[in-house]
């Protein structure tokens, strides 16, 4: 489940179809402005609870969690993720002493 605080103001909801579709994530979006892009989607690819434009409200829905996880299990994605190739970027760097004299 991802939470994501929209700063844009703009409509994001094709944005956010793309990644749980790609992901197989629910998603929680609040955004800035009242109604503009708050909104709960489930991993079947659709928004469960929009909210309306320019209104001052809160999205409700029920998430069917264990579902989620199994299809995570079942993804083409998640079996061919390696996170043993992301580990150099993971890695800090360390200081060298001409940034450290400034």
């Amino acid at each position: 489940m991802l939470i994501w605080n929209n700063g844009r103001r703009e409509e994001v909801q094709d944005y956010i179809l793309n990644i749980i579709c790609q992901r197989h994530v629910s998603m929680i979006v609040t955004d800035q402005a009242y109604g503009s892009g708050t909104m709960i989607a489930d991993d079947s690819n659709q928004i469960i609870a929009p909210t309306a434009h320019r209104s001052e409200t809160y999205p409700q829905a029920i998430i069917d969690l264990p579902k989620l996880r199994q299809q995570r299990q079942k993804s083409w994605n998640f079996q061919q993720y390696r996170p043993d190739l992301h580990q150099l970027l993971l890695r800090q760097v360390p200081k060298s002493s001409s940034t450290s004299n400034r």
